[in-house]
């Protein structure tokens, strides 16, 4: 039976060719102003750390005495002092000690001898009951003693279990402030073997450890021979040590020693004064420090240590001038708060057990907040001992010439005031003798500003291509998916960066609403930049991830700072791995970027924050970056409608005409195809009753069987047809109510064509009448 279904056609309505972009042109002005940072960086270095020196007289009787006026809560402090009532005087017998606290723990060493005998009479105490203990004699006899109470909030107090009837001078340094974030006193056992000893359980990394030792006697037991030692280090591993030893009921008198180094910091002797142990700083780890013992100490001996966690630090030395005057240390890399000064009053070539025994300390955080105190110990018959303090000066080196403390002072400083990288001191008295200092110089820690950047064009290197615009300049990526380089600058503000002293990260965020890429970000929700997000880490071949980056001439500058390169950077995290970065200096870092499918011409924010999220203390700039803009693309039909005529059972129908798409395009692009169909199925659908739908499917059509869809085909090589669709003969690909890829392209094309062939056939069954499809192409850049 052979039948004709009138008035079969194809209606193509919608054509989708244009793809536009808007262009948005924002003007970035930064305006530096040079004058005033160091006024700027000092003022937070005051939010960051407390410190406080100062002087209180003990009561004199038993009790509870509260220090007060240090306008914050302390979370370390550290005490030393001599039995002394009267300022910039000698007193005798010599009675010196010092002693730590966290607020919580407590540790304290003392040590005497007696003035003006015939037969020494030294001793020494140590415990970890009090903080403060003054020896009467050099029997030893306690005299007062202190127990550490507690940290207030605007001072501290303490406890005299025993007190003599004398107001002491007692000297304290406070530390205190958000910068401190970890402190701890404690006591371990420096063991009876050489080589590298690992000392765990502080709890924490440090980054400044004090020590404090006796010698092996019981903890609050009164012991014969005077032995005090003390030891700095920082995270450099710079250190310095000083011991002094009197050997206890000696006729001659004469045996009495002090020693101070500063490629160890740990120094031990005998009762009888010889060396007994020399152990070097080794580093710290994360749950304390490690030594390293060249001459091992006879037996297990107890050290005591105050561990610090936050700031900046120095341990150095330098030397006693021989002019009076201003002197100054510098090469710190930061500006500090505090300084310590100790000295065993010789020259930096006695590095030895030497004649006599002495010890200088004093501490300083302004020309009006110091004090210091000396001591010493003759190697003379009958003995002459003897301490001097002055809360007027920050150090103090004398030699006695008489009981009673009668003496001469060698030479004696003020502070003078720190520096934007170290201290002053102001020498009134000097003599012509080089001694050796060491000293403690305590910071801030570092604040941090993303100061500068630039995007530059990728390379294959460590090094940069051709920048894409100017020096803190918003760039324009030129082309879909391309990769560039972002290198910016971090400023150290206060304190020192020291290397991998901080983890980073780089964070990336679409710009917001207020379409500002703004400090405040505002409006931007920022995520970290990795490997698989829309703007993300590029893997170059060659260089690695944090391999020290090659300065490139166009690089960002922060004014005159100098610029501390550091690493390319391919992940996060990201450290300053190459050096440490001074106060006022810049880090620089390189990270290798790309569009990993980000929207065209869409605009990114990037920041640094630190690697737990923490935001910087500021940001001077941020980078922007829009993404390339879509290219132009134009897409044209050959005709709005195709007709099949009539379809016959008895043959497969091709419509008339051919559909041909014309593209021009300046970049990649795709063309999806979509059937309207009956709005449930594709196909050719008859709407009048009887309905009829001849559905479309992947199929080779045959006469007297119903089935539909399209052939697609191209003579342009830059143009690939999807295989669904690449059909000849009678085969042919099915259509979809949602979209599907026709055909793609990567590159640019001008007046390409694509050929659409509909095809059609009809089965025995299909109702006359007519029927009808709506099929979208679209055309999209990529």
């Amino acid at each position: 039976m052979d039948f004709r279904i009138a008035k079969k056609f194809l209606r193509i309505l919608k054509i989708s060719g244009r793809a536009t972009s808007r262009i948005l042109m924002i003007i970035w002005v930064v305006v530096w102003v040079f004058s005033g940072w160091s006024v700027i960086w000092k003022e937070a270095k005051a939010q960051g750390l407390s410190v406080r020196v100062g002087s209180f007289a003990k009561i004199t009787t038993t009790g509870t005495q509260t220090i007060s006026g240090l306008g914050f809560q302390p979370k370390a402090i550290i005490f030393f002092w001599s039995r002394n009532t009267t300022n910039a005087t000698a007193a005798a017998p010599r009675s010196q000690g010092i002693g730590f606290t966290d607020c919580t723990n407590q540790r304290a060493v003392a040590v005497a001898e007696d003035d003006n005998a015939g037969t020494s009479n030294a001793g020494r105490y140590r415990t970890e009951n009090n903080v403060i203990v003054i020896l009467s004699n050099g029997n030893p006899t306690v005299g007062s003693r202190a127990t550490f109470t507690s940290c207030n909030a605007d001072g501290f107090t303490i406890n005299w279990a025993a007190s003599e009837a004398r107001a002491d001078i007692i000297n304290y340094i406070a530390i205190g402030g958000p910068d401190v974030t970890n402190v701890r006193a404690g006591t371990f056992t420096l063991a009876p073997a050489t080589g590298i000893q690992n000392i765990t359980g502080v709890g924490f990394q440090p980054n400044f450890i004090m020590f404090l030792w006796g010698f092996t006697e019981t903890l609050n037991s009164l012991a014969t021979g005077l032995e005090i030692g003390m030891g700095l280090a920082d995270y450099n591993n710079n250190q310095g040590s000083i011991l002094n030893c009197v050997r206890d009921n000696e006729a001659s008198n004469a045996t009495k020693y002090s020693q101070q180094r500063t490629d160890n910091v740990i120094l031990l002797s005998t009762t009888a004064c010889a060396q007994d142990a020399l152990a070097a700083f080794f580093g710290f780890t994360a749950d304390g420090f490690r030594l390293n013992v060249s001459d091992a100490p006879a037996a297990n001996t107890p050290i005591f240590y105050l561990a610090i966690r936050g700031g900046s630090h120095a341990v150095g030395n330098f030397l006693q001038p021989t002019a009076t005057g201003i002197q100054t240390i510098s090469g710190l890399g930061f500006q500090p708060n505090l300084v310590l000064l100790f000295s065993h009053n010789k020259t930096a070539a006695v590095i030895t057990l030497a004649v006599p025994s002495t010890f200088s300390i004093g501490a300083a955080i302004s020309t009006t907040s110091r004090a210091a105190v000396w001591g010493q110990s003759r190697n003379v018959d009958p003995s002459n001992a003897a301490v001097y303090t002055d809360n007027t000066k920050v150090i103090i080196m004398r030699t006695l010439s008489g009981i009673g403390g009668t003496g001469t002072i060698n030479a004696q400083a003020d502070f003078n005031g720190f520096t934007i990288d170290g201290f002053q001191l102001n020498w009134t008295t000097v003599d012509a003798t080089q001694r050796q200092i060491i000293y403690w110089a305590f910071g801030p820690s570092p604040t941090f500003n993303q100061s500068a950047y630039r995007f530059f064009n990728n390379l294959d290197s460590t090094n940069v291509g051709t920048p894409l615009a100017n020096q803190n300049t918003a760039a324009t990526l030129t082309s879909a998916g391309q990769a560039f380089r972002l290198r910016m600058l971090i400023h150290i503000g206060s304190g020192k960066l020291i290397v991998s002293g901080q983890s980073f990260k780089l964070q990336f965020s679409q710009q917001g609403a207020d379409n500002l890429c703004d400090t405040a970000f505002s409006g931007e929700t920022y995520a970290d930049v990795t490997t698989s997000t829309v703007i993300a880490y590029n893997d170059n071949p060659t260089p690695a991830d944090g391999t020290a980056l090659t300065a490139n001439v166009n690089d960002p500058t922060h004014g005159t700072d100098t610029i501390v390169n550091q690493t390319y950077e391919e992940l996060n995290n990201f450290t300053n791995s190459v050096s440490a970065i001074n106060s006022g200096q810049d880090g620089k870092w390189d990270f290798s970027l790309k569009d990993n499918g980000a929207p065209a011409n869409t605009i990114y924010c990037f920041r640094i924050v630190k690697a737990d999220g923490t935001l910087l203390d500021q940001y001077s700039v941020i980078p922007q970056i829009t993404t390339a803009a879509a290219p132009a693309i134009t897409c044209t039909l050959s005709a709005t409608s195709t007709s099949f005529s009539s379809l016959s059972p008895s043959e497969v129908s091709t419509s008339s005409p051919d559909i041909t798409i014309t593209i021009t395009s300046s970049g990649g692009f795709q063309i999806n195809v979509k059937d309207a169909g009956n709005g449930t199925n594709p196909g050719l659908y008859k709407s009048t009753s009887p309905t009829y739908l001849i559905l479309s499917s992947d199929a080779t059509l045959s006469a007297g069987a119903d089935g539909y869809g399209i052939q697609a085909t191209t003579t342009n090589t830059s143009i690939s047809i999807n295989p669904k669709y690449n059909k000849s003969g009678n085969n042919v690909g099915g259509l979809s109510l949602t979209d599907v890829v026709l055909a793609t392209s990567s590159v640019a094309v001008s007046n390409a064509t694509i050929n659409i062939k509909h095809k059609a056939s009809v089965s025995f069954l299909a109702p006359a009448g007519s029927y009808q499809d709506t099929i979208t192409y679209t055309c999209s850049s990529l």
